[in-house]
């Protein structure tokens, strides 16, 4: 008898690392989905960076936010079956989307295209071929059906994003056992393998203005109610979703890295040598120095010594404006100044500063000479 080579295992302390966040938003018409989707997408972007996106199949409709939120729009027109959804998240994503709001993903179940009327017509076409009814094909032609979702997911899962979902929601009646009619209360419309993918799935009733229902005395609302014990402490009190219940998500979905600025050696570059370059330019530094203070030049002749908070943080949501941070580096760019916002004295943290110096120097060194002249001595 051959003798079992035993396996050898490593471990190590448990960490936890970075997670996209897909959240749920069931509710009927007028329960402020929409509105509530851009404002936890705009708390999550705030620790994330990247850009906001809309996958709009509500004929414009989250457009009408435009004037209170910045975001790009797709318009999601049939078929809704699952890759099409996939195909204009994944456009979102190429394009610098990190916050993707998807309003509605119902129509995937029960729109043009989507899973209902899909599984019915594979339903009679199986019926046709093989001469029986619609109804003996019926458990058939869901498992294609699911399928194509399942696929659907996986590739969702592999980007690193943050997806929020909105449901319609009905309020629905069915008979129990006996044939009498039970209320179950308001169900998403969508597949219970969707909610099961949920991070966290709040229902929002009629004319709540964004206030969640955590807690519900219908069993079918129960069902639809997702909160994570990590969350519990958040949403235990009722309260308007809001920008900051998006940061606090997106903090935790960041993992333990959040606000550790990463150790780096700055780059050694030999120094570049330019001609005909204006080494100050009065209408350059005006637009610069914004809210800067008389004495700090950007573009002047002797570099500044960096060793003030509120500089580097200025400087560092002046570069982000202007998308002067490369892509690779947006991340910890936005972490940076999260940290910077929040640390009132944090020129005095001798691991984190000397890090953020690294960090500029190195952004510094990737700037474009003709837009601004190296500013700071490190």
């Amino acid at each position: 008898m051959k003798t079992r080579q035993e396996r050898n295992f490593e471990d190590k302390p448990a960490v936890r690392s970075r997670v996209p966040l897909l959240l749920g938003l069931s509710g009927p018409a007028g329960s402020g989905k929409t509105y509530s989707a851009l404002r936890l997408a705009t708390g999550i972007q705030q620790v994330f960076g990247g850009d906001i996106y809309g996958v709009d199949t509500e004929t414009g409709r989250m457009s009408h936010y435009a004037d209170y939120f910045k975001f790009r729009v797709v318009d999601f027109e049939p078929p809704y079956n699952p890759m099409s959804y996939w195909d204009a998240i994944n456009h979102c994503y190429k394009k610098g989307g990190r916050t993707i709001v998807v309003d509605t993903a119902s129509y995937m179940h029960d729109g043009i295209g989507g899973m209902l009327l899909k599984q019915k017509e594979i339903a009679e076409t199986m019926a046709e071929k093989w001469k029986k009814s619609p109804d003996s094909c019926s458990q058939a032609a869901w498992a294609s059906v699911k399928e194509e979702f399942k696929l659907f997911i996986n590739l969702v899962r592999t980007l690193p994003i943050n997806v929020i979902w909105c449901f319609r929601a009905k309020d629905k009646t069915e008979l129990d056992d006996k044939g009498k009619p039970q209320k179950v209360g308001f169900q998403p419309i969508i597949g219970d393998d969707f909610l099961y993918e949920m991070t966290a799935n709040a229902l929002l009733y009629p004319q709540s203005k964004g206030v969640p229902t955590w807690i519900s005395s219908e069993m079918g609302e129960k069902k639809v109610i997702k909160v994570p014990k990590q969350f519990e402490g958040l949403f235990k009190e009722p309260k308007q979703l809001d920008e900051s219940i998006g940061k606090a998500l997106g903090v935790w979905a960041y993992g333990s890295d959040y606000g550790k600025p990463t150790e780096t050696k700055p780059e050694i570059t030999e120094p570049v040598k330019q001609t005909n370059i204006q080494t100050s330019d009065p209408e350059l530094d005006k637009i610069a120095n914004e809210g800067f203070g008389e004495d700090f030049s950007l573009s002047s002749e002797q570099p500044t010594k960096l060793t003030n908070r509120e500089e580097l943080l200025r400087v560092m949501k002046h570069y982000q404006k202007e998308r002067l941070i490369p892509q690779e580096n947006s991340d910890r760019g936005d972490a940076l100044i999260l940290w910077l916002e929040s640390d009132k004295e944090a020129e005095k943290n001798t691991v984190k500063w000397p890090s953020a110096m690294n960090y500029l120097a190195k952004i510094e060194s990737k700037i474009p000479a003709d837009f601004i002249e190296p500013h700071f001595s490190f």
